[in-house]
């Protein structure tokens, strides 16, 4: 999470920056199904697109550096 949000309705999760989140699904009003990263019945719920931030991906213990930026410079 790059921003933190603060929940209106009771679908919507409260959630504070820095925190990791699992991405379920990405709606096209840029609104996002999350669920916490922990246990498999952690709490869901959606949070706007614009709080989120794309995070490397461990593969086998390895760090995946395809979504990482570097002074400015996207790894491919």
């Amino acid at each position: 999470m790059s921003t933190s949000f603060q929940p209106t309705r009771d679908d919507e999760l409260g959630v504070r920056a820095g925190e990791t989140l699992r991405l379920l699904k990405e709606f096209e009003d840029e609104w996002c199904l999350a669920q916490r990263v922990g246990r498999p019945d952690a709490e869901k719920g959606v949070v706007p697109r614009f709080c989120l931030v794309d995070r490397p991906r461990v593969i086998k213990g390895r760090v995946s550096l395809s979504n990482l930026t570097f002074n400015g410079i996207r790894r491919k």
